[in-house]
């Protein structure tokens, strides 16, 4: 599973910072100094930098339902093994995480961000991830910086900033591990996983918008301490079924996807198969997120 999040995170790191370099091209030759003598102070002609580190609870929920998990390996009928997991998944409000940000603000006013906010439960063991939602979202905020009051060794001391986050969540819901009970593999197509925690997960794919407020405290030195609470509301959504284990080397980890409907594994819900259409009643990557850390002026 952990090469499964770190193509992830390198292939959304890299589009990300695409973004981000754009982004920091077009504010730099803005910044530049006019070649004529101008009486008028030019547009954006103070950028600051920060780099936010949070505490994060992150938009995830999951109601309490009896699940079913049942998968047949496409070995031959006298090897062939039936895997079933039956439990009552727990109720959900956010899961915890932490937040990386870098940002720039542009006349202490306009701020544009970037930000990667893993779930600590994307680094647990599969043990402990069974009935567990985890992931890690980017998002993309821009916002007005509001400024009151001042101190002796800051410009500003207090700031609200509402802002808008455009964020996509690369999230995962365990479904349990197994073995072979039969032979030493499990089988589905022609990918063999010899591997005695084949883990099964649903890849959750998320794109949402969340308007967010911001507060920040800023006593001087070139640190501030920010929270922040936002709402998270998804227009796009993708849900897979994930295998995961070793490969005949027991070394290199090897996974399929599967849409969630196929012939060989099935996810019930209170007795009813889950579809694409259905999985919203179940569990999601929406709702309340808050968070709560400091800023540093780079």
């Amino acid at each position: 599973m952990a090469q499964i999040w770190l193509k992830s995170l390198i292939r959304c790191g890299m589009q990300w910072g695409i973004v981000l370099c754009f982004c920091s091209s077009m504010l730099i030759a803005q910044t530049e100094p006019p070649s004529v003598k101008s009486s008028t102070k030019p547009a954006f002609s103070d950028v600051q930098h920060e780099l936010t580190i949070a505490v994060a609870t992150l938009p995830a929920w999951k109601a309490e339902r009896n699940v079913q998990f049942r998968a047949i390996d496409a070995a031959s009928p006298a090897l062939r093994d039936t895997l079933n997991s039956t439990f009552r998944s727990r109720t959900t409000f956010g899961e915890l995480g932490f937040t990386l940000r870098y940002g720039m603000v542009i006349d202490e006013k306009v701020s544009l961000s970037l930000a990667a906010s893993p779930y600590f439960g994307s680094f647990a063991s599969e043990q402990e991830k069974k009935d567990r939602v985890y992931g890690v979202q980017f998002d993309f905020t821009a916002g007005y910086r509001i400024l009151f009051g001042q101190s002796q060794s800051a410009l500003w001391l207090f700031a609200v900033e509402p802002s808008c986050r455009l964020a996509y969540t690369i999230g995962g819901y365990s479904l349990g591990y197994f073995s072979g009970v039969k032979k030493e593999w499990l089988q589905f197509g022609e990918t063999k996983f010899y591997d005695a925690e084949t883990a099964f997960h649903l890849i959750d794919n998320n794109m949402g918008i969340a308007p967010c407020v911001k507060a920040l405290w800023n006593p001087g030195g070139g640190v501030m301490v920010v929270a922040d609470v936002s709402w998270m509301l998804n227009f796009s959504r993708q849900t897979v079924f994930n295998i995961a284990g070793f490969g005949a080397d027991k070394q290199t980890v090897q996974w399929l996807q599967k849409p969630l409907e196929n012939e060989s594994i099935r996810y019930d819900v209170d007795g009813k198969s889950v579809r694409q259409e259905s999985i919203n009643e179940i569990f999601g990557f929406t709702r309340l997120s808050a968070s709560i850390g400091v800023a540093f002026r780079l």
